[in-house]
């Protein structure tokens, strides 16, 4: 397999003799390891040594909270690596009696990995490999073509009197499974990875960029095309190459599929990605928005806001509602906060006033004589009145940006922090169901006036799925 056609670091380090050089927690001494991405998409180490092989770590009580920030090293005569958040989970010793030998066997979980191999050369592309890049759901513009030559002889004798035959077979093949993006001035294509991967590996996909964008730009983007696009990637790793598309690193990282729940939620965009046809991903329109999000990522804190997103997302039915609630509440105070001129957050506007008005109130506590407890509570109530309540900065967020909610829109609004309290109406889940799908619509339309990303929002809620401008409410 190519370095280009998806991540080979197993093949790198299990097919060739490793020294390690640091074993970090694990037991030492080490002659053998081995390195595999499981079914749950984990990075798993296995090492084996000779006889009595001893290690530092020692296990930590269960529940403990700590940062798994342990480290390994090892080398081959054409690269060096380093393990981050090595964890030992078991071991175990096999003895050979009649020779005095035995081999110690031990497994530990890792979470990153990176591969640097010796090469000068500079980067030339970055690749970035995913999952959960469902090609199915769209109708792509951009092509990946695949060439492959297969070289084949015979010799017919030996010496002076040999023949040899020779023939060269080429095999063609191509798909519509990539589109071509400039995001955050970043030119990059996002496509699907090849077909003849193991099942195991659902929806695989990759993000190449012309260059080497750091991982903290590729991070941006990444969230911002994925959230575009209606579907969550997972991220697995990256690969660098140079000029020749040989590997100058690889890296690997421990996924998080919340439990393989992101890939059975619907593919859903926020707004409508197709010029002429349906289910296309145009784009310009594509570009538009995940630019627009690119943008505004670190003043509405992106970061944040996405992960409370997709959490909202594969939470369950009678948790959704609070989820998405947070991630709205969330949003609106990164944008009050950036424009803190437009919106009154004091009932009281003048400091002067109010704090002679919450003198007044102090001391009329005081003057009650209640017991000390209950004076504290009252005097820190005192404190956080001021504060408009969140219901009417929510209002003037609404009014601000000019988005209506109709009837529908406004009762999941009121209803957002039932969740939250620990009610559900079993005896009607469906009702909670649409008030979700209400919610995230809501949380959509806002993310898009407010980034500017489209004029229109996709509308989950009503049969088939009609579009509707960013003003308008749900009949």
């Amino acid at each position: 397999m190519n370095a280009w056609t998806w991540e080979i670091f197993e093949d790198a380090i299990n097919s060739v003799p490793c020294v390690v050089t640091n074993p970090g927690p694990l037991r030492a001494p080490i002659k053998n390891l081995s390195i595999r991405r499981n079914e749950e998409r984990e990075l798993i180490l296995e090492t084996t040594g000779p006889g009595e092989t001893r290690g530092s770590w020692k296990p930590y009580p269960a529940g403990t909270v700590r940062r798994s920030d342990e480290t390994m090293e090892f080398e081959t005569p054409g690269f060096t690596a380093v393990a981050r958040g090595v964890t030992p989970r078991s071991w175990r010793r096999t003895q050979n009696v009649q020779a005095e030998t035995g081999i110690t066997t031990e497994e530990a979980s890792l979470y990153s990995l990176v591969l640097t191999f010796q090469s000068p050369a500079d980067p030339q592309y970055t690749i970035d490999w995913i999952q959960n890049f469902d090609a199915q759901e769209f109708r792509w513009f951009g092509n990946i073509a695949d060439k492959s030559e297969r070289k084949a002889t015979r010799t017919l004798g030996k010496g002076s009197e040999a023949i040899t035959l020779k023939s060269m077979s080429t095999a063609h093949s191509g798909r519509n499974q990539c589109v071509h993006l400039v995001i955050g001035g970043k030119e990059l294509f996002l496509g699907a990875a090849r077909d003849d991967l193991p099942k195991t590996i659902m929806k695989p996909g990759f993000i190449l960029y012309k260059g080497k964008p750091d991982e903290h730009e590729r991070e941006k983007i990444r969230g911002c095309v994925s959230f575009a696009l209606g579907t969550c990637f997972i991220f697995l790793g990256c690969t660098v190459l140079d000029t020749e598309c040989n590997p100058i690193s690889m890296t690997a990282v421990a996924a998080d599929t919340f439990n393989d729940r992101l890939f059975k939620v619907a593919v859903q965009p926020p707004a409508p990605l197709e010029k002429r046809y349906k289910r296309e991903a145009n784009p310009v329109a594509l570009g538009r928005l995940a630019n627009a999000l690119y943008a505004k990522y670190d003043e509405l804190q992106f970061s944040h806001l996405g992960w409370a997103y997709w959490h909202a997302v594969c939470a369950p039915v009678h948790m959704a509602a609070a989820h998405f609630g947070a991630a709205i509440e969330a949003l609106q105070d990164a944008y009050v906060k950036a424009h803190p001129s437009d919106f009154q957050t004091k009932l009281v506007r003048e400091r002067k006033d109010w704090q002679e008005l919450q003198g007044k109130l102090l001391g009329i506590v005081e003057a009650a004589g209640l017991p000390a407890d209950v004076q504290t509570i009252l005097v820190n109530k005192v404190g956080g009145l001021n504060s408009v309540p969140a219901s009417k900065l929510s209002e003037q967020v609404f009014d601000h940006l000019g988005i209506r909610l109709g009837e529908l829109e406004n009762k999941a609004w009121r209803q957002r922090h039932i969740a939250a309290h620990g009610a559900f109406s079993e005896d009607d889940p469906v009702a909670t169901i649409k008030e979700t799908k209400l919610l995230k619509i809501i949380l959509h339309r806002l993310l898009l006036k407010i980034t500017g990303g489209s004029d229109l929002y996709r509308d989950y809620y009503t049969l088939d799925f009609p579009n509707r401008r960013l003003e308008e409410p749900i009949s």
